[in-house]
């Protein structure tokens, strides 16, 4: 068995700029075609962009430097939420979105690091097969989505909106880092993607394609006291002992879901679709 160990501190900015090779939104993979564990098989590297590291380092020094708090203040400009709405400790509470950062910069590392096994050991020496291999129920081939789906029970993501017109460049890729909006999940990828449309390859399953599009697509908010928990001893030292994974799962809370129903034309979901 080879065992491969990531440990990545929070670097000063200056330490992070050389791990930004790769244009990228976090962390993103290269395939080399050097052969891994047999033929049909691939080298990798994974290069780190270096947004994540200018987030956390701004919420390190939150307490001499303005700039983590500026761009909170801005996103509630920028989204035109209206004061009603605005969350109760939005701008003051500064720890609470570091942690939803350090939640999705994991998830987005062992997301790739999958990846890195599957071209690793995952044998390819036709043409036809897919890229990747299916597991459970996901009709993508897609093993980040469905590792992270494994161990969390859903893909997690970064609550935003749209960038306004006029908006700086990448302002949504840093709505992605900083989640000032929270975290949300879905259990499935792409579960409307119609093979032969969107996917590459084999890439995608026809099996299971006629359930998933009469079914919506749900979008459940995580809760930040789920989030906080998992920089707990208890979480790590009590309850994935003695619960493994279930302890790591996502809680739905159907109150809060968001549901995307499938549109009019059932060999096309996606078009013509509305929240409920």
């Amino acid at each position: 068995m080879h065992m491969l160990t990531l440990f990545l501190p929070v670097l000063p900015l200056q330490e992070c700029e050389y791990l930004s090779e790769l244009s990228c939104k976090s962390l993103r993979l290269l395939m080399t075609l050097t052969n891994a564990a047999c033929r049909g098989t691939s080298q990798s590297r994974i290069g780190i962009k270096h947004i994540y590291g200018q987030v956390l380092m701004a919420w390190q020094q939150k307490g001499s430097v303005k700039d983590y708090s500026n761009f909170f203040k801005h996103m509630l400009v920028s989204s035109g939420m209206p004061a009603s709405h605005v969350p109760e400790g939005f701008i003051d509470d500064l720890d609470s979105p570091a942690m939803r950062t350090y939640l999705l910069f994991a998830t987005t590392i062992v997301h790739e690091f999958a990846h890195a096994f599957a071209f690793a050991y995952y044998q390819r020496t036709d043409p036809l097969t897919p890229r990747e291999p299916f597991v459970g129920d996901d009709r993508a081939s897609e093993l980040g989505h469905a590792v992270s789906r494994h161990i969390l029970g859903g893909i997690p993501w970064a609550s935003g909106h749209a960038a306004p017109a006029g908006s700086p460049p990448g302002l949504r890729t840093h709505m992605d880092a900083y989640a000032p909006f929270g975290i949300y999940f879905k259990e499935k990828w792409q579960p409307w993607a119609d093979p032969g449309r969107y996917a590459t390859g084999n890439d995608h399953l026809e099996e299971g394609k006629d359930a998933d599009f009469k079914a919506p697509v749900v979008s459940y908010p995580v809760a930040q006291r789920q989030v906080d928990n998992y920089f707990t001893k208890e979480m790590w030292e009590t309850r994935v002992p003695r619960y493994g994974l279930e302890a790591l799962k996502f809680v739905k809370i159907p109150e809060w879901a968001c549901s995307r129903v499938p549109g009019p034309l059932p060999h096309m979901p996606f078009i013509m679709t509305h929240l409920a």
